[in-house]
């Protein structure tokens, strides 16, 4: 816009009127010949590049109420950049005052309170970089991108927020925010290809993707994963033994361009032993008596491996205990494998008996009415609930009553024998003798009887 440093010089005043008329301090023109009035809160100043830069701060400060000498420089390096202790020392010395902070986000803010003595900005002869920008001061600094970062591509060095400041925070200048070419960082290509920790045992089937975990980093376009084998070859995947060497590849795209990186891993298998024993179905008798011996058929079982795999076991390695239940109610019964073991519940009753039969009646089964009956040759099976059964003949062992407190002088008398607690009955035949009879008949002794 302009020739040179003469703003009413070669063209003329239209200039001014232009930046007047576009400026907020005319917020009503319509064009540079109707710029209407002038606002009282006009903030532009226009005059010549050359004056001194404090000149204008000097009026925006006397319009804005701010004293320049409170102005202060802020600027905040983005999360991709770093400064080393030896470029803090180096920015500390060249500026003293200023504040290095570091923070939580990755970012570092850097404020220099005292402007007043910053340098303008000059070529190494000392001459003005732009004579029309001579009283453009200058703030540089070295920054180190960080390790983690991909690179391989540009990253702003700043952030948005930096420039010049006033001390209420208002911003009066924007510094430029510029995007610098990083090399591809080996770290953070290291990065991305994590070996497993997975141990390893044989006669496990191993894959690739086995050997790492996938990664993904801001800024790559696409990782590709591959494995080659001891000899250099792709490794596809196969079966596990002894100790082997595998060699992780990354091939990542970054911008168009592959970068690869590799890392070795050496497994060793473990020997796959059985750890434990596990029942994947239960005997087929689940209820057992006092005294019965466990039956473990129909049982099936595996062997629990290392791995956390699994092998069927020959029903016929197993043991069990106890061999014989000796205690009713809910049982538990172990079942080992080669020193391992697990169990399995059971339901044990006890034996009792639940019912009687005579086998034989009494040798003699009729006496005479008013004499005690004898039971020599009485026999009494018991019949307990487990189906077992017990033939009783010793008298001793029984518990033989009348039925009834009503004696028979005639006919059949039942009497109960008890066993073992449970009760049987069988009748007797009770008989009157000639002189019972006499009695009955001719002297009506059925009175007395």
């Amino acid at each position: 816009m302009f020739n040179d440093d003469d703003l009413y010089g070669d063209v003329g005043e239209k200039n001014a009127t232009y930046l007047n008329a576009v400026s907020s301090n005319y917020p009503n023109a319509a064009s540079m010949e109707s710029t209407g009035e002038k606002t009282a809160d006009a903030y532009c100043t226009v005059g010549s590049l050359k004056m001194d830069l404090s000149g204008v701060f000097g009026d925006i400060s006397e319009v804005i109420g701010v004293p320049i000498e409170s102005a202060y420089v802020s600027d905040t390096v983005s999360k991709y950049f770093y400064l080393t202790a030896a470029q803090k020392q180096a920015l500390t010395a060249a500026y003293p005052g200023t504040t290095i902070t570091e923070n939580a986000d990755g970012t570092t803010t850097i404020e220099l309170r005292d402007i007043s003595f910053l340098p303008v900005a000059a070529n190494s002869d000392g001459s003005a970089v732009d004579p029309d920008n001579e009283n453009i001061f200058k703030m540089s600094f070295d920054v180190t991108p960080r390790a983690e970062y991909i690179g391989g591509q540009a990253y702003s060095t700043n952030t948005g927020m930096c420039g010049v400041f006033t001390a209420d925070g208002a911003q009066l200048a924007q510094f430029e925010v510029p995007s610098v070419e990083v090399p591809v960082s080996e770290k953070a290509l290291g990065d991305l290809i994590q070996l497993t920790d997975k141990t390893f045992y044989e006669g496990d089937t191993i894959q690739p993707a086995n050997l790492y975990v996938p990664k993904t980093m801001d800024g790559v376009d696409k990782i590709t994963y591959s494995v080659k084998d001891e000899k250099g070859n792709v490794f596809t995947g196969g079966t596990l033994s002894g100790t082997r060497t595998f060699t992780v590849v990354a091939a990542v795209q970054i911008g168009g361009k592959i970068y690869t990186k590799e890392k070795t891993i050496t497994i060793v298998a473990v020997p796959n032993e059985v750890v434990g024993v596990a029942l994947t179905k239960n005997p087929t008798k689940r209820n057992y008596f006092v005294g019965d011996s466990v039956d473990i058929s129909g049982i099936a079982a595996n062997a629990v491996m290392q791995n956390g795999k699994t092998e069927p076991i020959d029903t016929k390695e197993l043991t069990v205990t106890p061999a014989v239940l000796t205690t009713a109610g809910t049982q538990y019964v172990t079942v080992e494998y080669m020193g391992l073991t697990t169990t399995f519940p059971v339901a044990v009753e006890a034996v009792k008996p639940v019912r009687a039969e005579v086998v034989t009646l009494p040798t003699q089964t009729t006496y005479v009415y008013r004499k005690a009956p004898t039971f020599t040759g009485l026999t009494v099976k018991v019949i307990c609930n487990n189906g077992t059964e017990k033939v009783v003949n010793d008298l001793s062992e029984m518990q033989i009553r009348p039925a009834s407190d009503v004696r028979v002088r005639r006919g059949a008398q039942k009497y109960n024998v008890t066993v073992d607690g449970v009760t049987v009955s069988f009748n007797m035949q009770v008989k009157l003798v000639w002189w019972q009879w006499l009695i009955l008949i001719l002297l009506f002794g059925w009175i007395w009887y």
